[in-house]
């Protein structure tokens, strides 16, 4: 009796330790997204977003339909990072233009500072080796990783992240119609991502 007494604490104990060690609180969290909702051809439908923040460096990887070589997706892509939960909306904001240019500015009242650019791909900036970009379309990977610099990102213990894509697939309408996608929400965060 007193063995099984024992057998069911330790079985409690672990399940407890197990929940205190969630991955609410693990430096990488991989959130998935459904897709087919662009309502078109789903060029940039977001299918996971994977966070991971450390003490070096917090980095956003999306995953997308792989294309083809002699596809041409025109349209932009943005990555907000929410690092201070005690201010209303994102310190930060990636984005890329494609084909074209990618940024990385800070964020103020909801606004990008483009003329506080801390990373462009077509001039040299304050944190431009801080910054660094990887897209791999042909394996519908996306990658953009920001080192824990001060005077740039700082080192933030929590971040959330909001993704949105926006394409058009057909140039030869004066007016394409946009295929948006959005994880979690417009306007939504996943929850933080601590360390």
């Amino acid at each position: 009796m007193n063995r099984l007494i024992t057998r069911a604490t330790i079985g409690t104990l672990a399940a407890t330790l197990v929940f205190a060690t969630s991955p609410a609180h693990a430096a990488t969290r991989t959130f998935v997204d459904a897709t087919g909702d662009t309502g078109g051809s789903g060029a940039f439908d977001i299918s996971t977003v994977k966070v991971t923040n450390t003490k070096k460096a917090t980095s956003v990887t999306l995953r997308v339909p792989a294309q083809g070589a002699d596809e041409v997706t025109y349209g932009q892509m943005r990555i907000y990072l929410d690092t201070n939960r005690k201010k209303s909306g994102p310190e930060y904001v990636f984005i890329a233009d494609y084909p074209g240019s990618h940024t990385f500015v800070p964020v103020k009242k909801n606004r990008p500072q483009y003329k506080k650019a801390w990373y462009d791909i077509v001039k040299t900036t304050r944190c431009q080796a801080g910054v660094s970009t990887s897209f791999r379309l042909n394996r519908g990977q996306v990658r953009l990783r920001v080192k824990h610099v001060k005077g740039c990102l700082g080192n933030p213990k929590s971040v959330r992240v909001n993704v949105r894509t926006t394409t058009y697939r057909d140039q030869t309408d004066e007016k394409p119609t946009p295929e948006n996608d959005y994880y979690p929400t417009r306007s939504g965060y996943t929850p933080s991502i601590k360390r």
